[in-house]
């Protein structure tokens, strides 16, 4: 579903593998903006157990060594959790603790939603979404 939401906030999608696999690369989805800007997606359940922030690292890494994104200044790793609380920030102080700000974003899978209706019902354009989950500064 959340690479559905990626598809109708007009971004190009590759579904990844939900799972591990051997020699391939183990996104969850690839979203490619018409503006050449690239999000690698990984989808979370939860944030309850321990989750390293270098393995969505590793990803956008591995698709730049592949070619497949020009550079890190032209991407980022999204982050899609699906139970979000409030008073579980593990997810969050990895990416601080990391110093993975400028690479990393978080979003609810609800917030996701929330932009999809925005860009339904308002005047809000994909580059407004884009600028949303883009690193600011």
């Amino acid at each position: 579903m959340v690479n559905y939401v990626g598809h109708f906030l007009g971004f190009e999608v590759t579904f990844g593998r939900y799972k591990g696999a051997q020699g391939q690369i183990g996104f969850d989805g690839h979203w490619i903006s018409p503006t050449g800007f690239h999000i690698v997606v990984e989808v979370k359940t939860t944030e309850a157990y321990a989750i390293k922030a270098a393995t969505l690292v590793n990803y956008v890494n591995e698709l730049i060594s592949e070619k497949e994104i020009p550079s890190w200044d032209n991407a980022l790793g999204l982050y899609v959790v699906g139970r979000s609380d409030p008073e579980l920030r593990q997810l969050e102080n990895a990416v601080v603790a990391e110093k993975r700000k400028d690479q990393l974003r978080i979003i609810s899978g609800n917030s996701l939603l929330s932009l999809a209706e925005l860009m339904n019902e308002y005047d809000v354009s994909h580059e407004d979404i884009l600028a949303v989950l883009r690193p600011s500064g």
